[in-house]
């Protein structure tokens, strides 16, 4: 296939050159590397840099010639138009259209007929569904368009579906490889779709190379076209499913264009059917050959398809047929011949050589200070220090030799020795050192023997390390009158030499005033340092300036250097070397050369620095303080406390019943109504909790309900809202009495008690619970009330309402008729009155006796009215007498005359025989009822008066234990606080 591919791209240099003239000279647009990219790019003076805008500028049937060089593209070219698109370049890889891995289409392309000759396509990255680089849309039925590929190379490129995906266009591949490539979904290389519309053949091609194409399936080619699509040579090498007339041959084998046949070329076998490489270790020399030839001992061959196996390099053998590699020989051996076939051909490296690694061709000599004595050694062994050797490759220990003296050899395997440095001496042969001089002497010579070349240092010079080629001078400040030394000696303190080599002790001078020296070994004397002086000479040290003083120069020679602070400054250490430090804030100076500052007293305060006076401290302002001396500013009395008073040192607490919730008060305010605060030093007040009052300001306590009542909130201020507690009765904020047995108190500041069934009470004394005659007459729940519906009212529910009469106690319903009823009274009294004249006629004896009669019949009547549980039937014997009392009940005037039941009353009281309504009744019932009035009046005021006093009594000791618990709680805590 190489030689078809070989002659195919020959084939089109030749007719490239013949054509150039007239195909390049035929352009109507160029485009290379760098070009302007605008105009109409239709000369080659001024081509485009772009070939997309090469396109867009082209008419139909436009020839494109392309520059050689690399032309990205960041957009794809898509065009309906008819174009050629030729690069000026061969091969294929020097003109390269390039994705650079951008997510972009190469070509999408609708024309008629489209010609790509020419170009490396490559690195395209199309990430969306159905993506390719070349998007071929040939989809009208029966169309005859056509797309050409010709001398191009498609490769390294990544889609979703194929790289050239086609939809019914008739595509003609020219010398065309379309190899690497990758997609995600099918058809690495070449996807076709299917219409059954479609004209055949769709695809026609000579020399298509498609393979090394991966995808999800369907590799290379993904085809969906009808048999017979394909038109080109038998056996090109394309691979995929559903190629009808396209066959691949087998790898080792060769496409045969004359018969259409693949042929197994050298290094193959064909062991039916197709070709097979021969495997590493083989070789076929022969050209369909059906079995490989085994590699003989002293020969490999380690890959496959070959058409001749290898010798064994030098170094290595191979004792077995038909291997891939060959045996290195072992260290310590060597082998200089080819295609050895025995591990005998590996020979020990003889003594004075070595090997240390294996697959030797020959032996390295010993290298110079080392020898071997043995053969087959990995290495060679060194001479020892102390020793040295000159040659190479030598073979006995005695090739090495001893140093001489004034040498020496520190490591092993030395070519030679080296001299002692100066400074040493070595008296003795084969050493591995020399030996150092000692201190205080020296020796400039190099390869000395001899301690007779160490030499003692001169006055004035010393060394104090061995082994020195030389003796230092000794440093200013000391000096040296001795010889063979290793050190100088030190000035001592106070005195100075500034001279380097100095030989005697009169060289160290004292130091002059204004300086000191307080070390050894001083070059010359400092100078004192601002805040001293020294007025005298050779002084190890300077004079402070006293505390209140300050020098601010160096060097100074006399007391007067030091000047006094001054006012508002002072100096409270000694060698002051700056200016006098400022009074701080809170204090002044008055006077000069002082050591500290006048702080101001508490009090006061001062904010400026550097005061001169006790007027710059000014008094602390009320709701202010200063606790201490030398304040710079006052404190504001914290919440709690107050200051009325300029110059405080201290802020006073509030009081109990007063607070303070701001910095910097001057007064306290009370606590409201409703409040209280029974601690000092308060920042807000208490409310009064509930069940207690206060009803005034100021209050260091809250007042406590009366007994038995309650509030419903706190920070209560009227009394009025102690209400009574549920069984309790009374006004709100006076004392609360207990529910009495015959009442009811089930509300909450209930003023009186209301009455259980059976029991009655009136407004004029509501706590007086009196018990009903009749039961059913007093429902109870309520001052005054009766049972209406049966008739009952009045006091205590005697009374009988309108339509109602009173008999034996108790209301009944007026009959429909009454007036029988008087004439049955007034026919008794008729016979009443008969017995009565009858008895007059026969004499007062008849009378005594109806009178005792009479009277003995009224006492029976009265027996119901004692206290005295009567049986029944003896209250009903009873009842047969009432006749004799000549009650007036029994003619219920109240129905008759229509009188009401107070009439009626007063009546029988005023003992009016006709009973009439009369002005004079009306005006003797007023008076009756105006006298009754004011006894009840009379009583009432008597009875609230012993309630006040008795109320009045219990408050004034309830509030006094309580003051008395509060005093003592109060005690309790100042003693606390206090201790």
């Amino acid at each position: 296939m190489k030689k078809i591919l070989w002659k195919n791209s020959f084939i089109f240099l030749i007719v490239l050159l013949v054509l150039s003239n007239k195909v390049f000279s035929s352009c109507d647009r160029y485009v290379e590397v760098g070009g302007n990219g605008n105009g109409e790019c239709d000369t080659e003076d001024s081509p485009c840099g772009s070939i997309k805008y090469a396109v867009e500028k082209s008419a139909n049937n436009d020839i494109i010639c392309v520059g050689p060089g690399t032309y990205t593209f960041e957009s794809e070219i898509s065009t309906s138009k008819d174009l050629t698109i030729i690069a000026t370049s061969y091969p294929a890889e020097e003109t390269i259209i390039d994705g650079n891995g951008f997510n972009v289409r190469a070509f999408h392309l609708q024309s008629n007929d489209f010609i790509i000759n020419g170009f490396t396509i490559q690195n395209f990255r199309v990430n969306n569904l159905h993506g390719c680089p070349f998007y071929l849309d040939c989809s009208s039925p029966n169309s005859s368009k056509s797309i050409q590929f010709i001398n191009c190379i498609i490769k390294d490129n990544k889609a979703h579906t194929g790289i050239i995906k086609s939809y019914g266009c008739y595509l003609n591949f020219e010398n065309v490889r379309i190899q690497s490539n990758e997609a995600i979904g099918q058809g690495g290389g070449l996807f076709c779709d299917r219409n059954e519309n479609y004209i055949q053949p769709q695809i026609k091609y000579t020399d298509l190379i498609i393979s090394g194409n991966s995808a999800q399936s369907f590799d290379n080619i993904f085809n969906q076209l009808k048999t017979g699509a394909y038109e080109g040579p038998a056996c090109a090498i394309v691979s995929g499913p559903d190629l009808q007339s396209c066959d691949e041959c087998n790898k080792g084998g060769n496409c045969n264009p004359e018969t259409g046949s693949c042929d197994c070329l050298p290094g193959s076998h064909l062991p039916s059917p197709g070709c097979e490489f021969c495997q590493s270790g083989q070789y076929s020399t022969e050209v369909n050959s059906t079995v490989c030839s085994i590699c003989d001992a002293g020969e490999f061959n380690n890959e496959s398809g070959l058409t001749k196996c290898q010798k064994c390099d030098p170094g290595s053998y191979q004792d077995q047929e038909g291997q891939s590699e060959c045996k290195e020989c072992d260290a310590g051996f060597y082998n200089s011949n080819n295609g050895s076939d025995s591990i005998n051909d590996c020979i020990p490296c003889e003594i004075g050589s070595y090997s240390d690694q294996i697959g030797q061709v020959k032996c390295q000599e010993c290298d110079f200070g080392s020898y071997q004595d043995q053969t087959g050694k990995l290495e060679c062994i060194k001479c020892d220090a102390g020793f040295y050797n000159t040659k190479q490759g030598s073979n006995s220990s005695s090739d090495c030799i001893p140093c001489e003296k004034g040498t020496y050899s520190d490591q092993t395997g030395q070519l030679e020795c080296q001299k002692c440095d100066p400074g040493s001496y070595q008296d003795q042969a084969g050493q591995n050192k020399c030996i150092k001089c000692d201190g205080g002497f020296y020796n400039t010579k190099q390869g000395s023997n001899s301690i007779d070349d160490c030499i003692p240092c001169e006055k004035g010079t010393y060394s104090d390390q061995t082994g020195q080629s030389e003796c230092q001078k000794c440093d200013p400040g000391s000096y040296q009158d001795q010889a063979g030394q290793n050190n100088c000696i030190k000035c001592d303190p106070g005195l100075f030499n500034s001279k380097q080599g100095s030989d005697s002790s009169s060289d160290c001078i004292p130091c002059e005033k204004g300086t000191y020296s307080n070390q050894t070994g001083q070059a010359k004397c400092p100078k004192c340092d601002p805040g001293s002086y020294q007025d005298q000479t050779g002084k190890l040290e300077c004079i402070k300036c006293d505390a209140g003083f300050y020098n601010a120069n160096d060097g100074s020679n006399s007391s007067s250097d030091c000047i006094r602070c001054e006012k508002g400054t002072y100096s409270d250490q000694i060698g002051q070397s700056t200016e006098c430090t400022k009074c701080d804030q809170g204090s002044y100076q008055d006077q000069e050369g002082q050591v500290e500052c006048i702080k101001c007293k508490k009090g006061s305060y001062n904010s400026n620095h550097g005061s001169t006076s006790s007027s710059d401290c000014f008094e602390c302002e009320i709701g202010s303080y200063s606790d201490q001396e030398g304040s710079s500013s006052c404190s504001l009395c914290i919440q709690g406390q107050y200051n009325n008073k300029r110059n405080s040192t201290t802020c006073l607490d509030c009081s109990t019943g007063s607070y303070s919730n701001h910095e910097g008060q001057t007064i306290c305010q009370y606590c409201s109504a409703g409040e209280y605060q029974d601690e000092l030093h308060s920042v807000q007040c208490k409310p009064c909790s509930f069940n207690t009052w206060q009803s005034n300001t100021g209050s260091y306590k809250c007042n406590y309900c009366p007994m038995n009542s309650i509030t419903l909130k706190s920070n209560t201020i009227d009394p009025k809202e102690c209400f009574c507690s549920v069984g309790y009765f009374g006004k709100a904020g006076e004392s609360c009495e207990k529910c009495p047995t015959n009442g009811i108190c089930d509300q909450l500041n209930q003023q009186n008690p209301k009455p259980q069934s059976g029991y009655w009470n009136s407004n004029d004394n509501p706590q007086d619970l009196i018990e009903c005659k009749i039961e059913d007459a007093c429902p109870g729940n309520g001052i005054g009330v009766c049972s209406g519906e049966l008739g009952y009212t009045g006091f205590q529910c005697e009374q009988c309402l309108s339509g109602f009469y009173k008999f034996e106690e108790q209301c009944l319903t007026c009959p429909d008729n009454n007036w029988f009823r008087l004439l049955l009274a007034f026919f008794l009294l008729l016979v009443f009155v008969v017995l009565l004249i009858f008895v007059a006629k026969k004499g007062e004896s008849y009378f005594g006796s109806l009178t005792i009669l009479i009277s003995f019949f009224q006492i029976i009547v009265l027996f119901p009215k004692m206290l005295f549980n009567w049986p029944f039937k003896m209250q009903n014997f009873f009842k047969n007498f009432t006749f004799f009392n000549l009650n007036l009940d029994m003619l219920a005037l109240e129905c008759s005359l229509n009188l009401s039941y107070t009439e009626k009353c007063h009546c029988a009281i005023l003992n009016h025989n006709n009973c009439q309504k009369s002005k004079n009744l009306k005006e003797g019932y007023v008076i009756i009822q105006n006298e009754l009035e004011e006894v009840i009046k009379e009583i009432n005021s008597i009875n609230e008066k012993k309630e006040e006093f008795v109320r009045k009594i219990q408050n004034e000791k309830i509030n006094s234990l309580k003051d008395k618990q509060i005093n003592i709680e109060l005690v309790k805590k100042n003693y606390q606080k206090n201790k």
